[in-house]
């Protein structure tokens, strides 16, 4: 129930920015945050300034790297000097 108002929240996104260009990219924004911070709503992210939200997905995006280069560095996975990023752009 909670998924389809969300996926309805983006239709209405995309539909009033002529294609959802600018929704995508504001959309993916939320998704990288509410990833990282599951206590943020979309609600709680709508009632923000862009320049909290751009300063949140830019650390959720930290966090997360940071998080899974560990985890894969612990393993053995990654080679020396390389760094992964974060898979939502």
């Amino acid at each position: 129930m909670a998924q389809q108002e969300n996926e309805e929240k983006i239709r209405k996104l995309k539909a009033t920015k002529g294609g959802g260009g600018e929704a995508d990219g504001l959309m993916k924004a939320f998704l990288a945050i509410t990833y990282k911070f599951p206590s943020f709503s979309v609600e709680y992210l709508f009632n923000q300034t862009m320049a909290q939200i751009q300063w949140l997905q830019k650390y959720a995006a930290g966090a997360v790297s940071y998080e899974v280069n560990a985890q894969a560095c612990a393993a053995g996975n990654v080679k020396k000097g390389k760094k992964l990023d974060f898979f939502i752009k």
